[in-house]
């Protein structure tokens, strides 16, 4: 799983909750460093803050719709009006969660294993053997 987002103790809580959670996790603090790693890494799924240093979350959004369609994408961000909102999801974002969730949470955690499963391919190659029931690979991580 990639996390990608500026706020260093948001970034540390998610990825020891995703961690915990038997998901591989990937951090980025910026969307060129996101866009980056995602080429990398390959990722499952995406959590991708809305509000970046460097480039509008959106953005990143729509380049990594570019590269891969099928990738679930979930917005965590602070911007909560409506127009953020459908701004989000009309970018692609399969989930557009606010940042106001008390920690920890498992919203981070729950929502890509209803994500992934509704994304993927019926490949067997798209996903990890479990990854449609625990949000794991049969090695016990999933990224």
């Amino acid at each position: 799983m990639l996390i990608v987002d500026d706020e260093p103790e948001l970034t540390e809580l998610l990825s020891a909750a995703v961690t915990e959670a038997g998901w591989r996790a990937f951090a980025a603090e910026d969307g060129r460093s996101a866009l980056r790693i995602a080429r990398g890494c390959a990722p499952h799924v995406v959590v991708l803050d809305g509000m970046l240093p460097d480039v509008d979350g959106v953005e990143v959004l729509r380049s990594l719709r570019g590269e891969n369609a099928r990738l679930p994408v979930l917005m965590l961000t602070a911007r909560d009006g409506l127009e953020h909102r459908i701004d989000g999801l009309s970018a692609g974002a399969d989930d557009y969660v606010t940042a106001s969730l008390p920690a920890p949470s498992r919203a981070p955690t729950a929502r890509p294993r209803v994500t992934v499963p509704r994304r993927c391919t019926s490949t067997p190659s798209s996903v990890p053997p479990t990854a449609t029931t625990t949000g794991r690979s049969s090695s016990g991580s999933t990224t």
